[in-house]
């Protein structure tokens, strides 16, 4: 009996297809917020070097 339990409480190793999409989905809303909040501000600092770029 305290083999079986022994079993069933020992310690895995490595991630799981699961725990790399929880990182995957992480990654993901990290960029959206990165994007969401600085999105506005590089877009018009693109804008400003390609006018004088043009000019």
């Amino acid at each position: 009996m305290s083999a079986w339990i022994r079993a069933k409480f020992q310690v895995e190793e490595g991630a799981s297809l699961v725990e790399y999409a929880l990182l995957l989905m992480l990654i993901a809303v990290a960029a959206l917020v990165a994007v969401k909040a600085f999105g506005e501000g590089v877009s018009t600092q693109f804008s400003r070097i390609t006018n004088s770029v043009n000019s």
